[in-house]
């Protein structure tokens, strides 16, 4: 690890690597991975209990890519990987409840691509076609990706 006036710059990723080949810094990247550092430990705190043997809770976008920035919203899913259960509905609008009531996070946009139950079933099987959705691809895209 190096560092520079801004923080430390962690050697590992594509980024840091270049930064640290053209010995430059990019102050707002570190700012940002900084950040979504705290948030990450705020949610982890936040989540504690939140999961199930069939529960994840998977987050994507800056926070996920570490790029969390001031205009961050908090983009995840509520991920069930088995039967439907009527209590899935019930966890996640309490879950959804406890992460409005932090002030912690700007919530998910209007899309309702994100904070939503979603089902691995209709990630895995339903590709394409008349019965994907553009959510239902974001979704699978971004478990890939991110």
């Amino acid at each position: 690890m190096s560092s520079t006036a801004t923080g430390p710059i962690e050697i590992g990723s594509y980024v840091d690597k270049l930064a640290h080949r053209l010995g430059s810094s990019w102050p707002s990247l570190v700012a940002a991975r900084n950040r979504a550092k705290q948030k990450h430990n705020i949610l982890a705190g936040l989540l504690k209990g939140e999961t199930s043997p069939d529960v994840s809770i998977v987050v994507h976008g800056s926070l996920a890519r570490l790029e969390f920035t001031s205009e961050s919203d908090l983009d995840w899913t509520f991920l069930v990987d088995g039967q439907a259960n009527p209590q899935h509905q019930k966890d996640l609008l309490r879950l959804r409840k406890k992460l409005e009531d932090s002030n912690e996070f700007d919530q998910p946009g209007p899309e309702k691509t994100f904070g939503m139950l979603t089902f691995s079933h209709q990630i895995i099987h339903m590709i394409g076609g008349e019965n994907d959705s553009n959510a239902n691809t974001t979704r699978r895209i971004l478990l890939l990706l991110e």
